[in-house]
């Protein structure tokens, strides 16, 4: 949970929310913004990592929830990066087309103009963030607890629809 506190926490910042309560999910944004801009790792800017979170995690509780997700994405051929973000080990990476496949194009072009960027830019903001969204929402290391990955989810969604809503 410590990382997507500092997220949610950087964003409640961010967003000019003057209370600074950003509530006990923040450690995640908190990561990908750095308090630079670009995420920690540099793979995806920490404007557009904060602009795509709601949108991942809106995407992880359409599909029914963490265990959905994982098992829709194994099916698709990730299983071995899907393992490795739900394990506690380092979390491998996804290409950019591999969120066109999982998504849609559709979705990825609806999502981009929505959020007046390129589709290119969804793509790799979203292939930055899901594996570290999923590694959090997955804290015990495996994703068999789908009452504590749901319960973590909606925490988030709430905090966040706050902000964004």
């Amino acid at each position: 949970m410590g990382m997507l506190d500092g997220l949610l926490g950087q964003l409640t910042q961010a967003a000019g929310n003057q209370t600074g309560q950003a509530g006990g999910l923040g450690g995640l944004v908190g990561s990908l913004l750095g308090g630079g801009s670009q995420a920690q790792d540099g793979s995806a800017p920490a404007g557009l990592s904060a602009m795509l979170l709601p949108a991942v995690l809106g995407w992880v509780q359409q599909q029914g929830g963490v265990g959905n997700v994982v098992s829709s994405l194994t099916n698709s051929g990730l299983g071995s990066q899907v393992q490795s973000w739900v394990s506690n080990g380092e979390n491998q990476e996804i290409g950019s087309q591999a969120i066109s496949q999982v998504l849609g194009s559709d979705q990825v072009t609806q999502l981009a103009a929505k959020m007046g960027i390129s589709p290119e830019q969804v793509q790799s903001g979203m292939a930055a963030l899901l594996p570290q969204v999923i590694n959090h929402l997955t804290p015990s290391g495996d994703a068999s607890n789908p009452e504590e990955s749901n319960s973590l989810l909606n925490s988030a969604l709430g905090k966040l629809g706050g902000l964004f809503g």
